[in-house]
């Protein structure tokens, strides 16, 4: 999914600003879940979550559409080989640098910040032995002690 991202960052500014219309980008993964999440916009997966709203606010700043179809590892070698550092079948003359730190994001910055916070204090409370409290627990918690009418007044 995050170089489903870089591949908007890198070419998504090809199409002219103010023009009307959209831009369909099509893209193959080996990761179903990617291609599920990005149909729907959605998913309940860390960091994915996070991953995705990223790219959601890029297309829809540039009036683009992501199409992901899904191909399996086996069948998707090229891709593989650039997973595992192999750049020896790609012409280096094609190759697009991208500086993250140069990169206009529209939320990523701020919701890995959130998500960082978030797994701090999720990691706290379990290293603490304590259950976690929803909201509210405490008085739902307290209205589960009492008995209820049933057993208190049985007539």
């Amino acid at each position: 999914m995050f170089a489903a991202l870089l591949c908007i960052v890198a070419f998504g500014d090809g199409w002219p600003s103010g023009a009307t219309g959209g831009v369909a980008l099509q893209g193959i993964t080996d990761n179903l879940g990617n291609t599920l999440a990005v149909a729907r916009l959605m998913t309940s997966k860390f960091p994915l979550v996070v991953i995705l709203a990223e790219p959601s606010a890029q297309l829809r700043r540039r009036g683009m559409e992501l199409s992901l179809q899904w191909v399996p590892r086996d069948q998707n070698t090229e891709a593989d080989a650039l997973t595992n550092e192999e750049f020896g079948a790609f012409d280096p003359a094609k190759r697009v640098a991208i500086d993250l730190s140069r990169v206009s994001w529209c939320i990523l910055p701020r919701l890995m910040r959130v998500a960082q916070e978030l797994y701090g204090q999720i990691q706290a409370v379990k290293a603490s032995g304590a259950p976690p409290k929803a909201a509210g627990q405490e008085a739902s918690h307290a209205r589960r002690t009492r008995k209820g009418l049933r057993q208190r007044d049985p007539w």
